[in-house]
C-alpha cells in the first residue's frame, strides 16, 4: 500500500488518472503506437484494399475511450477517475 501521506498530498493536488490510449480498454501497444480493438475502430484501407484496425497512440484519444478495468485497480489508489 503506499504511503498514506503521499495519497493524501496527490489527491490534495487532484491527480487524476489521463484519458488518453495508454489507459484505454480497446488499445493495445500502449508504449507508443498499437491498435484499437474497439468493435467500430477499423476502416478500408485505400492503398491496401483491405479493414485495417484504427491506429492508437498512447497520447491520443478518441470518443469511445473507457478506462481500462486492469488501470482501474493498480491507479486507483493513486489518481481518482476522470
Amino acid at each position: 500500500m503506499p504511503d498514506k501521506n503521499k495519497l493524501e498530498a496527490m489527491a490534495v493536488v487532484g491527480y487524476k488518472i489521463a484519458e488518453c490510449c495508454a489507459t484505454c480498454r480497446y488499445a493495445m501497444g500502449q508504449s507508443g503506437w498499437g491498435s484499437c480493438f474497439w468493435s467500430g475502430g477499423d476502416y478500408q484501407h485505400s492503398k491496401h484494399g483491405s479493414r485495417h484496425l484504427l491506429p492508437a497512440h498512447r497520447m491520443l484519444r478518441c470518443s469511445q475511450w473507457e478506462l481500462s478495468n486492469d488501470l482501474r485497480v493498480y491507479l486507483g489508489n493513486y489518481a481518482s477517475e476522470p
